[in-house]
């Protein structure tokens, strides 16, 4: 076993973990001159939970997780 290859693989699914919730942790349009980066899902607590609500919420999680090259949907 390349204990040595297996440290860099955590160490690399860390970073993306920590870059997702990063990603997840922002409201989207807060960050300064990246107005795509972040996430809906804060502007959408208190709106009625509707299917067009649950349609944006799951394309916007999935656009912040197809945005990231180490992570995929697929």
């Amino acid at each position: 076993m390349d204990y040595l290859n297996l440290r860099v693989q955590l160490y690399d699914f860390e970073v993306a973990k920590q870059d997702l919730i990063n990603r997840l942790s922002v409201r989207k349009g807060e960050r300064v001159e990246n107005p795509e980066f972040g996430t809906i899902i804060y502007d959408a607590i208190f709106e009625p939970f509707t299917e067009d609500l649950k349609d944006a919420i799951i394309e916007d999680v999935t656009a912040n997780l197809n945005a990231d090259p180490r992570i995929s949907t697929q």
